[in-house]
């Protein structure tokens, strides 16, 4: 765990440093260090070892992943050459993706790093996180009302992992759908109640019953944690959010993108595989709390954010190393190693 703790200091480190000296060079250390921690990994990620069983089998997958597997096929024949191509593309799509809507790029890459469900489950969801992170920089051409580009990106996202092709239509329909904070709060806390009952985990499991039930097979307990920080954060925006909305109007956009990737947290919080759709959506609050802390100005609160977010990277890693061990297993990010010590 202590790795982790270093690599979070170090990232802090520097873009504290560029942030009172003004020295982007810091900035893209930092990125560098973040992609170097990725790529250089070694069978850390919950599905390391099945991309290397899928990668020596030659198991096909979506188009885009069979052609990269491909070529490395052809270029070294070694399947860190894959976890190195994903780790290096996906972070330099959140970073530009970073550039295109963000107003403070140091706090959102800080967000990003840590929010567990985006840095560190790309780690282990390789193919997923790299199309989320060419839907997220896609987006910004949505946005800029340039829809034949976003979906060019959308395609390529979708080479990589199919879910974002649901994605592309959830889009579509939420920027058609008026949400009054009247609205909001009706379905937030109607997605918990529902959720809490295990209807809709029921039925999914009714319907997938079959070649993918073992999806619905790794249901895990809900963490209650991660639901309230969640639900506590919606909140806390919705009640800033005509003050969000005013400072830059877009973000009536990125706030519609928050509350879909929470209902579908808050509905889906046992299965593992739907929470982590709902981070297509939830990756904007790396976008949304950056123009938050600017519009406060206030150093005191942009303190107790950093707080809150690296005691929750914290408190997600040890529940994650502790729940492993409690079902008799170690976790797939602890120990951490590297290519070179294997």
């Amino acid at each position: 765990m202590e790795i982790y703790i270093l690599f979070v200091f170090i990232i802090i480190a520097l873009l504290f440093i560029d942030f009172k000296a003004n020295f982007k060079i810091l900035r893209i250390l930092a990125i560098l260090v973040i992609i170097a921690f990725s790529a250089f990994r070694y069978n850390v990620g919950y599905d390391y070892q099945t991309y290397e069983y899928i990668f020596s089998n030659n198991i096909k997958l979506e188009v885009g992943f069979n052609f990269i597997v491909n070529i490395f096929h052809l270029i070294g024949n070694n399947v860190k050459f894959v976890f190195a191509f994903f780790s290096i593309s996906t972070i330099l799509f959140v970073v530009n993706g970073i550039r295109k809507h963000s107003i403070n790029e140091r706090m959102s890459l800080f967000l990003y790093i840590m929010i567990p469900g985006l840095f560190l489950s790309s780690l282990t969801t390789i193919r997923q996180s790299l199309a989320m992170a060419i839907l997220f920089y896609g987006y910004n051409y949505y946005l800029k009302k340039k829809p034949i580009k976003f979906l060019i990106f959308a395609i390529i996202a979708c080479l990589f992992h199919y879910s974002a092709g649901l994605v592309l239509v959830v889009i579509v329909l939420v920027h058609k759908i008026k949400m009054s904070s009247k609205f909001i709060w009706f379905i937030l806390i109607s997605s918990l109640f529902i959720g809490s009952s295990g209807i809709l985990n029921k039925v999914l499991a009714d319907i997938a019953n079959g070649g993918y039930m073992n999806y619905f097979n790794d249901n895990v307990e809900a963490n209650l944690f991660k639901l309230f920080v969640t639900n506590i954060f919606m909140m806390y925006i919705l009640y800033y959010r005509n003050e969000i909305v005013e400072f830059r109007n877009i973000n009536v956009y990125y706030i519609k993108m928050i509350v879909v990737g929470t209902v579908i947290l808050n509905l889906f919080s046992t299965i593992p595989f739907v929470i982590r759709f709902g981070y297509y959506f939830k990756i904007y609050e790396i976008i949304v709390i950056p123009d938050f802390l600017y519009m406060k100005r206030k150093k005191a609160i942009t303190i107790m954010f950093m707080v809150f977010y690296i005691s929750t990277f914290v408190y997600c890693l040890f529940i994650d190393i502790n729940g492993a061990s409690s079902r008799g297993g170690l976790s797939n990010l602890i120990p951490y190693k590297t290519i070179f010590g294997n």
